[in-house]
C-alpha cells in the first residue's frame, strides 16, 4: 500500500481564507503608512522650496528693498515654483523667465498656509517672509492627505 501525503481541499480553503483576512486587515494600515510618507515628502518639498527662495532673496537678483519681494514660492496645481522677484508676477510660472526651481508635490496632498490653500509666499532681501504690505511675518502651515494631517504647533515658516 502506497502512503500519499497531500493537502485536502478543506485545508487549502482554510489557508486561503486566513490569508485573505490578513490582507483585508493590512490594507488600511498600508494606506495610512503611504499617506504618512506622502505628507512627510510634501512637507520636505515645502521646506526645501522656502529655503531655496530665501537663498535667492539673500542674493537679491532684482535689487529689491526690505519691503518688496526679492524672491518667492508659488503653488500652481501640484507644483511648487521658486522665482526671483515677486511670486505673483506673470514671469513666475512654469515657463517664466523668473523661474529658479520647481518640484511636483505628491498626488492628493494639500498644503494650507494660515488656514487657506497655499498660493504664494514672498521673501524680502533679507530672506524673511513678508506679507503684501512688506511686513515680516511667520506663517503656520498644515499638510494633509487622506486621514493623515500634520498640523502641530511647530509647523511654522520663518
Amino acid at each position: 500500500m502506497v502512503n500519499q501525503r497531500a493537502f485536502s481541499l478543506i485545508e487549502l480553503l482554510v489557508v486561503v481564507t486566513i490569508v485573505g483576512i490578513l490582507i483585508l486587515v493590512a490594507i488600511p494600515f498600508t494606506r495610512g503608512w503611504n499617506d504618512s510618507a506622502q505628507v512627510a515628502e510634501a512637507e520636505s518639498i515645502l521646506k526645501r522650496a522656502v529655503g531655496k527662495a530665501q537663498a535667492v532673496a539673500l542674493r537679491n537678483p532684482t535689487g529689491s528693498d526690505a519691503s518688496a519681494a526679492a524672491a518667492g514660492v508659488k503653488q500652481t496645481g501640484t507644483t511648487l515654483l521658486v522665482c526671483e522677484g515677486s511670486p505673483t508676477s506673470a514671469s513666475c510660472s512654469a515657463a517664466g523667465s523668473a523661474l529658479i526651481w520647481r518640484e511636483e508635490l505628491p498626488a492628493g496632498v494639500t498644503l494650507n498656509v494660515e488656514g487657506a490653500a497655499l498660493a504664494t509666499i514672498a521673501m524680502n532681501n533679507r530672506g524673511r517672509i513678508i506679507n503684501g504690505s512688506g511686513q515680516v511675518q511667520v506663517l503656520n502651515y498644515t499638510v494633509a492627505r487622506g486621514e493623515v494631517r500634520d498640523d502641530d504647533a511647530n509647523n511654522r515658516l520663518y
